[in-house]
This record gives C-alpha cells, sequence and structure tokens, in this order.
C-alpha cells in the first residue's frame, strides 16, 4: 500500500513546476521550452527532449517512496533539469557545448561560496 505522504498532490505538482522554472532561470536554459506533462512517472520525475524543437517534457512520479517536501521537490527537479543543462556537452563536447555548462557552475558555484 501506498503511503498518503508519499503521493505529490496537485500543490506539490504547482510548486514543482516553480521549482522548474527556477533552475531553468538560474541554469540559462531560456534557449529550451521545458513543460510538464499530464502523464505521471514510474520515477520521481523523468525529462524527455527533443532537440531539434529544443522542448524538453517532464513528468513528475506518482509515488515518490519517501514523505514529499520542498526540499525533495526542488532537488528532484534540479536533477531533472541538469539532464537538459549537460545534454549538448555530453552528446556535442565542441569547444562552445563544453564551456557553457563550465560557465554557468562557476557562476552559480562562486556566489554560493561568497
Amino acid at each position: 500500500m501506498i503511503d498518503p505522504s508519499h503521493v505529490p498532490t496537485a500543490a506539490h505538482l504547482l510548486e514543482f513546476d516553480g521549482y522548474v522554472r527556477d533552475w531553468q532561470r538560474i541554469l540559462n536554459l531560456s534557449d529550451w521550452r521545458i513543460e510538464r506533462s499530464g502523464r505521471r512517472s514510474k520515477y520521481l520525475a523523468e525529462v524527455v527532449m527533443d532537440t531539434e524543437a529544443r522542448l524538453a517534457t517532464y513528468k513528475v512520479g506518482k509515488d515518490f517512496r519517501e514523505p514529499v517536501t520542498s526540499k525533495l521537490l526542488k532537488a528532484t527537479a534540479l536533477h531533472e533539469l541538469l539532464h537538459i543543462f549537460l545534454y549538448d556537452a555530453i552528446n556535442d563536447p565542441s569547444e562552445g557545448n563544453e564551456h557553457r555548462p563550465i560557465n554557468v557552475l562557476e557562476k552559480i558555484l562562486m556566489e554560493a561560496n561568497l
């Protein structure tokens, strides 16, 4: 039986969407259209990318297997956006694609450590 505290509610989904938008801005992914699918995932979340259209579609899980918290939602949203963030560097490690994530991470990490 699924523990009700492990099931994301409609309010959790809206909160997750907000974190996706926040991480999209922070990771400078404005060249991607990122949308939530109406379908649910068997994982915490998952993302599918159409690189030609620069469209990423994510699904949120129906059972998180642990209590749903803001911290878990935020971390899960970051995890999924990092798949998008690193896609070009992994699949086409040209000079520009390699340095794009490095430049963004450098900025984020330096600001976090000031």
